[in-house]
């Protein structure tokens, strides 16, 4: 039978339904006993159609597996219709008391290849103490005379991550003690409609000033891409050569208070002080913005004697929390000296901090120490003279026995990588929406597989099922394919909105496994597909895996796999869809370079590849170290300490970028071999490459393990799986 998930409504969330679809409609089964409401049903057999009427204003986005459709009411008068099936007497939006599951406090089912036990003790949801939404031009089917059919398969848990939320532009935050000068000169856009989701334009000061804000002042920020929507307040400096300057540090004198810089590390990651005064930004907050494009760093520095000088660096970057925050810093050019060069490529540390280094406890503050300091902004706030080498002190300035009046360092996008992002802003401004439709928004999704569908706050999320290639979809009779992209489709609202509900609305199940380790170590024992919370930026940005929980003691998240199917996929792809990731985690896919990255940054990794032959033959490699660094980076690779019988393939690629036919790295390799890696000159392994079977005459240009079969012989089978160590 076709599996199908459809929804229950409650007010402001829906809750998650499970229909399975097999042959014409004639029975179903309601099991309410817990948060997941699971409905068994019949259907037209060898294809999945799903009706949904809304009045209001819907959006559409399309995304490999998973269509998107942001409701602009609460569900009033949504009518749901699944190959016949109407499941719109489901929908309850003023009365959360009678119709709302019990809660249970058993763990949310992940979907396995293990089918679960009959749900035959529990009784269908009564259906009668809330009628349905009135339908005018398609009375509702009752569904109270269908009979309970026992579950018999495992429904799969929707595979998504969270829906796009749309970014507006965000006013200056308001600061009590030292507000910013209103911003006369540019007033914020306001939306008239909910549209779909933009590119961020507020990520830095750089692009707050691009928009025509030319005050100083405390602004709203969005600097983090792994979670677009998670704000930070940053202090923006207009002025100084040429504005448009993020400020992350700043110390000057202030005799009512004067902020202790001898913190903790947890203090240092997420920032500290009072934003008008002394503070420090966070070191998440200042990897989220140097890990965007290439950014410069200006030292503004001041003596008592009211002697001003600076400093500025061509390149300044902060990598993640996996380096623990390594400084990288480019040319010097400025009249203050080069004392922060001392300080390039040393990690950060503090007084408790992961790097085990004196200096933060004789420096008396959290720096990139080296030796320990040519430079202390974060030292002790003192006057003037002092010997007691813990000061706020810039040697080549004013000397190792000095501590300054004020310092300020603040960053900023070079001009030159800034023009790729004004172009992309400009390009996502081009968008043009469609003729409005009537008033009255019918969707009809149809294609062949299973049906997953969910819903939440505003949000209707129509998974596709692994043969997804055929669909349809019709907006109001618009035929829009899956590959569109993202639909918006303005329509009035047609009905008066529904009053708040007295009681608060059931919760979804939180997903709060880092890693498929996580899920393994909650007794889930089975190989299959899980969701899991792998951003430590974003912990709501949730990423499907497949999860090996057999092999080598199991709790593997699976990134790769190469095999021998029907449908053979590609993998010489663009650099876009290795950062994204791609292919189906039940057959060939690769996981996505931001994913592997977020799982890798959680703690320290180990990687397992396993191959196999064309002749059945068997071999596996093990790496103790595994990490994937930042965008920043290029994804650069960490990976050492081998064992196996394999041969050790990967540590030719240690330390290299990854490289695909249109990569910011330039590089002939993946022309060359027809794949995307860490090519180094060129390559040992190329497991991304072209799937050949066996032998083949050109080299290195198959599913290649030099050590093991050498370049001229395809492997049939590659896996790569990591777990935390």
């Amino acid at each position: 039978m076709k599996p199908a998930t459809v929804i229950r409504g409650l007010g402001n969330v829906f809750m998650l339904v499970t229909l399975v679809v097999g042959k014409p409609t004639s029975e179903v089964n309601v099991d309410s006993s817990g948060s997941v409401v699971n409905l068994q049903g019949s259907g037209d057999p060898g294809r999945a159609q799903i009706t949904v009427d809304m009045p209001g204003q819907v959006n559409m986005s399309a995304d490999g597996q998973a269509l998107v459709l942001l409701l602009s009411e609460k569900g009033q008068g949504l009518r749901v219709d699944i190959n016949g099936v109407l499941v719109s007497d489901l929908i309850d939006d003023n009365d959360l008391t009678t119709s709302a599951p019990e809660q249970v406090t058993t763990p949310p089912v992940y979907q396995t290849t293990q089918p679960p036990v009959p749900q035959t003790s529990q009784p269908p949801v009564p259906q009668t103490s809330q009628p349905p939404v009135p339908q005018t031009s398609q009375p509702p089917v009752p569904q109270t005379s269908q009979p309970p059919v026992p579950q018999t398969s495992q429904p799969p848990v929707p595979q998504t991550s969270q829906p796009p939320v749309p970014q507006t532009s965000q006013p200056p935050v308001p600061q009590t003690s030292q507000p910013p000068v209103p911003q006369t000169t540019k007033p914020p856009v306001q939306p008239t409609t909910q549209g779909p989701p933009k590119i961020n334009h507020d990520r830095n000061c750089l692009t707050k000033k691009m928009e025509g804000y030319t005050s100083s002042g405390i602004y709203t920020l969005q600097p983090f891409d792994c979670c677009p929507d998670r704000n930070v307040d940053a202090p923006c400096d207009m002025t100084t050569d040429g504005g448009g300057w993020t400020v992350i540090q700043r110390r000057q004198e202030n005799p009512s208070h004067q902020e202790d810089f001898y913190r903790t590390w947890d203090e240092y990651v997420d920032g500290f002080g009072d934003l008008t005064g002394e503070f420090w930004l966070g070191l998440d907050n200042i990897h989220a913005l140097t890990n965007q494009t290439n950014y410069e760093i200006r030292i503004d520095l001041e003596d008592w004697d009211g002697t001003a000088k600076w400093a500025q660096y061509s390149t300044f970057l902060v990598k993640d929390r996996a380096s623990n925050y390594k400084l990288q810093l480019g040319s010097y050019s400025g009249d203050a000296g080069n004392s922060f060069a001392y300080h390039n490529m040393m990690p950060f540390s503090a007084k408790d901090g992961p790097v085990l280094n004196e200096c933060p406890k004789t420096s008396h503050g959290g720096w990139w120490y080296n030796s320990c300091h040519y430079a202390n902004l974060n030292g002790v706030y003192r006057n003037a003279f002092n010997l007691d080498g813990d000061s706020i002190a810039w040697f080549s300035f004013r000397g190792p026995n000095y501590s300054l009046k004020f310092s300020e360092m603040k960053i900023r996008p070079t001009p030159a990588k800034m023009i790729r992002l004004i172009s992309l802003l400009m390009t996502a401004a081009l968008v043009v929406a469609p003729p409005p439709p009537p008033p009255d928004a019918n969707v009809n999704i149809e294609w062949p597989g299973d049906v997953h569908v969910k819903a939440q706050g505003k949000t209707l999320i129509v998974l596709l099922g692994e043969d997804n290639e055929n669909i349809k979809v019709n907006i109001n009779a618009t035929l829009i394919d899956g590959d569109s992209g993202l639909v918006p489709v303005t329509l009035a609202p047609t009905v008066a909105p529904t009053p708040a509900p007295t009681a608060p609305p059931p919760q979804l199940p939180v997903i709060s496994e880092k890693n498929c380790l996580d899920i393994k170590n909650n007794n889930f024992q089975l190989s299959g597909i899980y969701v899991v919370a792998p951003y430590d930026c974003c912990p709501d940005k949730h990423v499907s895996v497949y999860c090996d929980m057999d092999t080598d003691g199991g709790g593997w998240t699976v990134i790769q796999r190469r095999d021998q199917f029907d449908n053979q996929i590609g993998f010489f792809r663009g650099w876009d869809e290795y950062v994204s990731g791609f292919g189906k985690l039940r057959k060939e896919f690769w996981l996505g370079l931001d994913n592997i990255h977020a799982l890798t940054n959680q703690t320290n990794y180990e990687i397992r590849f396993d191959l196999g032959d064309f002749e059945g033959k068997k071999r596996w490699a093990k790496y103790g170290q595994f990490l994937v660094k930042s965008r920043a980076s290029n994804y650069e690779l960490r990976i050492g300490g081998y064992s196996g019988n394999a041969g050790d393939a990967m540590s030719y690629h240690n330390g290299m970028a990854f490289t695909a036919k249109d990569s910011p790295v330039h590089s002939v390799c993946p022309g060359k071999y027809k794949g995307a890696w860490w090519y180094n000159d060129c390559l040992h392994a190329n497991l991304n490459g072209q799937y050949l079977a066996g032998p083949h005459n050109d080299v290195g240009v198959g599913v290649n393990w030099y050590e093991w079969r050498r370049l001229r012989y395809s492997l049939k089978f590659s896996e790569m799986k990591i777990r935390p160590k």
